[in-house]
């Protein structure tokens, strides 16, 4: 997981936005757990296709390898499964930032072939 929140703080710094530490975070893992067990509200899908549309968008930037391959088909409700069970599972690190434990979860269901 230190290696994803590594990658995770060396893009945004590289960007130029804000720093990603627990207590600088936009969201933490808690409050997106929470949105997880709302099944009457989309915010936790569209938390999770804008973490992945960002990180995606690093793919173009020279040198930069995201780690995370899932495979053709995967679809953003199977992408959100993957996030919510981990963080369900994982209760000790959700106090993490939302975005850092949302790509270590895809990494560790997706990681690219070496």
């Amino acid at each position: 997981m230190m290696r994803i929140i590594g990658v995770v703080a060396g893009a945004t710094l590289a960007l130029g936005t804000s720093s990603v530490l627990a207590g600088d975070t936009f969201k933490s893992g808690n409050e997106l757990h929470e949105q997880c067990q709302d099944h009457t509200s989309p915010a936790a899908t569209i938390y999770v296709m804008g973490v992945w549309d960002a990180y995606s968008a690093l793919e173009e930037l020279e040198g930069f390898e995201t780690g995370i391959c899932p495979p053709k088909g995967v679809s953003m409700g199977q992408m959100e499964d993957i996030v919510c069970t981990w963080l369900l599972q994982h209760p000790e690190d959700r106090h993490h930032a939302a975005s850092s434990l949302a790509l270590n979860a895809l990494h560790q269901s997706f990681p690219c072939a070496n």
